[in-house]
């Protein structure tokens, strides 16, 4: 397993585990609302890791993640003006 992989897979854990918690809190929502939104967040990230080198999400010295903080950017690629 490479380091992106291993990383994205830490990313991963760490967003379920924080989506547990925020579980908890979101009582009024369903199950499947829910599983949907952790498995959006799991996808995403997924991607952000695949997208970056190593250097960026591990420390070089004992390869522990980094904390960092992203920006996601969206735009309109479907040409239509408003």
């Amino acid at each position: 397993m490479d380091g992106r992989a291993r990383a994205a897979r830490r990313l991963s854990r760490r967003t379920i585990n924080g989506s547990v918690l925020q579980k908890q809190k979101l009582m009024d929502y369903s199950e499947n609302e829910i599983r949907a939104a952790e498995l959006r967040i799991e996808y995403h990230t997924k991607i952000f890791a695949s997208m970056c080198p190593d250097e960026i999400l591990d420390h070089y010295n004992d390869y522990k993640t980094r904390m960092y903080y992203t920006t996601l950017m969206l735009g309109d690629v479907s040409g239509i003006m408003v």
